[in-house]
């Protein structure tokens, strides 16, 4: 099983969080995130490759993760091509499964992930965002039979692609894979779970 994770650019990355935080701020809680899902995905012996998407690759090959392998952004506008670009080439390497992770989960940890990856069966298997019906993690068998969708409502799009396809779903329920960091109330709830108290991000 190959992991497929995307992390946007760090001056864009964290967004809906600017009313909270700086553009500083955010860069650090991107690159913690992301950090915590990538030390757990290389710990997972399922898991053979971790492909990264992203133009930070400067700051990813500093981390010297060894399943990781960086592709820089490719040149389509939106999650949904890059994520179908990506998958394209990992299905040319032979590979037979692919798990997506979002990054911003900040309770995710190794034991539900290995939950969700024993969990899978055939077909797809995927977790719903608990707050915008988005799409936080799913796995998929290559070849690939189903049409990516992000975003907002995003998990019922995947649903109904992979019905069209006939493909075989579950529907994974998991508290730490469906809570992702959206707005003030998800962040005051990471920093408590990560630091303790409820303290500025440093």
């Amino acid at each position: 099983m190959w992991a497929l994770i995307p992390i946007n650019n760090f001056n864009a990355s964290m967004s809906r969080l600017s009313s909270l935080l700086n553009q500083e701020e955010r860069t650090e809680l991107t690159k913690i995130l992301a950090i915590q899902t990538l030390n757990i995905l290389n710990k997972i012996e399922a898991i053979d490759k971790i492909i990264v998407m992203t133009h930070e690759s400067e700051w990813i090959e500093s981390l010297s993760i060894k399943k990781i392998i960086t592709i820089d952004d490719f040149n389509v506008p939106t999650l949904k091509n890059k994520i179908e670009k990506a998958s394209n080439w990992i299905e040319k390497q032979k590979a037979k499964r692919i798990i997506y992770l979002s990054i911003d989960l900040p309770f995710i940890n190794q034991i539900d992930v290995e939950t969700f990856i024993h969990s899978h069966k055939k077909g797809m298997t995927i977790v719903e965002a608990d707050k915008d019906g988005g799409t936080n993690a799913l796995i998929v068998d290559i070849p690939i039979m189903i049409d990516f969708q992000f975003g907002e409502n995003s998990f019922k799009k995947h649903i109904r692609s992979a019905q069209n396809a006939n493909i075989t779903t579950r529907v994974f329920k998991n508290k730490a894979l469906s809570s992702d960091l959206d707005d003030e109330n998800d962040f005051k709830k990471f920093k408590m779970h990560r630091y303790g108290v409820n303290s500025v991000l440093t």
